[in-house]
């Protein structure tokens, strides 16, 4: 995130450039998978059931995601950012 905003690149152009190169498709993909895998299993082994483990896994992914794209440009600001995405989803 950093290095491509200190190159000047902004969310959209790295949005796009993913978008439009398969290799760098899957390995977003990839790392995302690992994210929420690592979360998944953290959360089973202290205690949650497997199928909600899993469920709080990909929303917590998607919350980070979401606070990633508003704190692109600010990298210092990705805590709030996430933190902020938690709770636009607490107030659905």
């Amino acid at each position: 995130m950093a290095l491509f905003a200190e190159h000047g690149f902004d969310q959209v152009t790295v949005t796009e450039l993913i978008a439009e190169t398969p290799q760098l498709q899957a390995c977003s993909l990839v790392k995302e998978r690992g994210y929420s895998d690592a979360l998944d299993a953290a959360l089973v082994e202290q205690g949650a059931a497997p199928l909600v483990a899993r469920q709080a896994a990909h929303v917590a992914t998607a919350c980070y995601d979401a606070g990633y794209t508003q704190a692109f440009s600010s990298p210092e600001t990705l805590p709030e950012a996430v933190a902020a995405a938690f709770e636009r989803l607490f107030a659905l």
